[in-house]
């Protein structure tokens, strides 16, 4: 098959039946169900960058003229698309490490100090729960 001939994150041909939308950027075409964009949504987006190239020109843009307050039952449809429903599964699927391995806690600034810097040299944030011993105060 002519590499040409092919479209989309999934190499797909063009199929007439299926909605596609084009990159704004780099002028490849993608199916919507491919990249999570209903072919109703089409209409209130003004530049669509895919996934590469949103890297470099940033999300897609949408129409300015379109009400982002109201919303009808049928927007609601998304959370069905198969999209969508594959990240849950992913997420739901993921087991994510307890907080401890990437947030060092200390209860309270008593003991943070210039020798505790320079004993664990900051490889992670610092949550300090309480502000005592810090010297500060609340506005």
């Amino acid at each position: 098959m002519d590499s040409s001939n092919l479209y989309c994150i999934c190499r797909g041909v063009y199929n007439e039946h299926r909605f596609m939308i084009e990159c704004h950027a780099c002028k490849e075409w993608f199916h919507g169900d491919c990249v999570g964009i209903l072919e109703k949504e089409a209409d209130q987006i003004e530049e669509y960058y895919c996934t590469a190239c949103q890297n470099s020109h940033g999300p897609s843009k949408l129409k300015s003229n379109i009400p982002r307050a109201s919303h009808k039952p049928e927007d609601f449809e998304l959370i069905e698309h198969p999209a969508i429903k594959n990240f849950y599964q992913a997420l739901d699927d993921t087991s994510f490490l307890d907080s401890s391995h990437v947030v060092t806690y200390l209860a309270n600034g008593t003991s943070f100090s210039a020798e505790y810097v320079y004993e664990n040299t900051l490889q992670k944030p610092i949550l300090i729960e309480s502000i005592v011993g810090l010297g500060l105060t609340r506005p």
